[in-house]
């Protein structure tokens, strides 16, 4: 894994997901926590990311009208717990 631009890749990932794919924050941020000691298969998780991102290239969240309704809530700690 010393070869694999783990650290990078998962950078990336965060930049898109702080500034236009909230949907893969909680992806990325698991996969950061593990930045010194990567193993293959997170590798391999972060790749699916990219699949994901490249398959959802064409969609978009269009707010328009009155009152779009939309509504969220986070947990601020959620992503500091490395474990799940």
């Amino acid at each position: 894994m010393a070869t694999r631009p783990y650290r990078e890749l998962v950078g990336a990932l965060a930049w898109l997901a702080l500034g236009t794919h909230p949907d893969i924050a909680f992806a990325t941020s698991s996969l950061a926590c593990l930045g010194n000691n990567p193993g293959r298969i997170h590798w391999e998780v972060a790749k699916q990311v990219l699949h994901y991102l490249k398959g959802t290239k064409k969609r978009c969240l269009n707010l328009g009208g009155k009152s779009p309704g939309i509504a969220a809530f986070t947990d601020t700690d959620w992503g500091s717990n490395c474990d799940n």
